[in-house]
């Protein structure tokens, strides 16, 4: 059977209403921590992933959990700082309140083979849906809410291999680099030209703000060839062929070819990337980053769903994205 519905968000939140006030008679008895998490959810609208992931599940299988539902556990299980999946498999078995707000009911909960098998339709799916999901305080920077959803995934995820990293210029770091290179990651970050960016390369050229070597007549030069084990990138003359030679009116070098530079990743990171951020693959990646990872406001959720309350609106949602 496929995922269905009927009752969108709604269904959701009466579900909540009459288990709750079933589990829970004296609401008193919550923490004020407990019920910002409740309100969170109260109004947080998964509903249209019921229907964007229903072309991940077949009119022959068994009838599935909702992925609305399964979601919002996954959400719901970091609000409460539970980071194996066997582990919140067991929790909401014992506890209602987490089960009631993920949208199930107590006693009838997903084991821990349900999640995957969720995460595995994620990571399938053409819809663009957050692979692992994190609700981060809006006043936490953005670079500091990166390193703690990393390392969060890592835990949840050990066996997925990440080979790319799409991020924005709040994470133009070099410790996020050098993390990047020991670990086989070709990181696509945009630069952070308020920092300044122009930069003497050895004494002798300047790099641009896109990381690319300008020439002593302030023309930006073109690639000319990477040696990816090497970690080094060569730009030659802007002006220069190897058919007409150098036609610039003040050559900087006397090679019919022109001026070539090579630059060492390893000299700076940061603004020295493999690929460069002129070629077009770094273009084809980074035009993609919003289907890859963003940091983004609730209120342009995923799913693009929109919430209606204040503290939603000053609440950032961290997300990895399958593509």
């Amino acid at each position: 059977m496929l995922p269905f519905n009927p009752g969108g968000h709604s269904a959701y939140q009466n579900h909540v209403l009459n288990l709750f006030l079933e589990y829970y008679p004296n609401p008193d008895s919550l923490p004020i921590s407990t019920w910002t998490i409740i309100d969170h959810f109260w109004h947080l609208d998964l509903s249209q992933v019921d229907e964007q992931m229903k072309c991940k599940y077949s009119i022959f299988d068994p009838e599935p959990r909702l992925p609305s539902c399964l979601l919002r556990s996954m959400l719901v299980s970091l609000e409460f700082k539970v980071i194996s999946y066997t582990d919140w498999s067991a929790q909401l078995k014992i506890n209602p309140l987490y089960a009631i707000l993920s949208g199930f009911s107590p006693g009838d909960t997903p084991g821990v083979g349900t999640f995957y098998d969720f995460i595995n339709r994620l990571w399938g799916s053409d819809s663009d849906l957050p692979i692992f999901p994190l609700l981060n305080c809006a006043s936490m920077h953005d670079s500091h809410g990166f390193l703690r959803n990393w390392f969060t995934m890592k835990a949840f995820l050990p066996d997925y291999n990440i080979s790319k990293v799409l991020l924005d210029s709040a994470h133009d770091a070099m410790p996020i680099y050098k993390y990047f290179k020991r670990n086989n990651i070709i990181p696509f970050i945009d630069l952070n030209e308020k920092r300044g960016i122009n930069l003497k390369y050895k004494n002798d050229f300047e790099i641009g703000k896109d990381g690319i070597p300008v020439c002593l007549q302030g023309l930006k030069m073109k690639l000319d060839g990477v040696k990816v084990k090497r970690s080094r990138s060569k730009f030659r003359c802007p002006l220069a062929d190897r058919k007409n030679g150098c036609t610039c009116p003040n050559p900087c070098s006397d090679s019919k070819y022109g001026r070539t530079v090579h630059l060492q990743n390893k000299d700076n990171p940061s603004l020295i990337n493999i690929p460069s951020r002129d070629s077009d693959e770094w273009k084809n990646e980074y035009n993609n980053r919003t289907s890859s990872k963003d940091v983004t406001n609730v209120k342009r959720l995923i799913t693009n769903t929109k919430t209606a309350t204040t503290v939603l609106q000053e609440t950032s949602i961290a997300v990895f994205i399958a593509s």
